[in-house]
């Protein structure tokens, strides 16, 4: 799978003539040998979380039409601040994870 993510961020670049420096996982993300993985084979930092992002997803959903957020970007603010993150990276051959701050 992480190869394949490899691939399809690669086809992703080249169509968008965008470089992309990390990549967000979201749901379904922990399994952190996949994460480990994909960050290898990308050679992309990995934002892994919030978990149950289709339950946030919903949720943002359902506040936004309420007004509770002016605009996308102060859901999205939102969201970073009340759920957890983590990143994994490359650093000299080695994995590192840690809390995103």
């Amino acid at each position: 799978m992480a190869k394949y993510y490899a691939k399809v961020v690669k086809e992703i670049e080249e169509v968008t003539r965008r470089e992309y420096k990390h990549i967000h996982i979201i749901g379904g993300c922990q399994d952190v040998f996949l994460n480990r993985l994909t960050a290898k084979y990308t050679g992309k930092d990995i934002y892994v979380g919030p978990i149950e992002a289709t339950a946030v997803g919903n949720i943002v959903c359902q506040m936004r039409k309420a007004n509770e957020f002016p605009d996308l970007i102060e859901a999205r603010k939102c969201i970073a601040k009340s759920f957890d993150v983590h990143k994994t990276e490359i650093i000299e051959g080695r994995f590192w994870e840690y809390a995103n701050d």
